[in-house]
């Protein structure tokens, strides 16, 4: 495995966890619950995909500045396979559920 594809690879790690430590600083500050009993508040508002992009958005917006900022472009295009990933895990939750 080539560097750019470790890099490739720490950047997309790094998009699927910065939303979910978004979405968990969410549901402590702002819902003030936890996880479990957030997530079945969420799913009975058919808010889910609402809160899922908004973590995206910011969680993976501060990952790219922080990326950006070091020149970091191989963990960029990481950064953003992740955030296709959530795409379609949105467009699949809106059709199928």
């Amino acid at each position: 495995m080539t560097t750019h594809q470790k890099h490739f690879f720490i950047g997309l790690f790094t998009g699927l966890i910065a939303p979910l430590i978004f979405f968990y600083f969410y549901t402590q500050l702002v819902l003030k619950s936890d996880i479990a009993p957030a997530i079945e508040k969420l799913i009975q508002k058919n808010l889910v995909t609402q809160i899922v992009a908004l973590s995206v958005v910011v969680g993976n917006l501060f990952a790219y500045f922080v990326y950006n900022r070091r020149n970091e472009f191989d963990k960029i295009k990481g950064i953003i396979g992740a955030t296709l990933l959530y795409a379609l895990f949105m467009v699949y939750w809106e059709i199928f559920i």
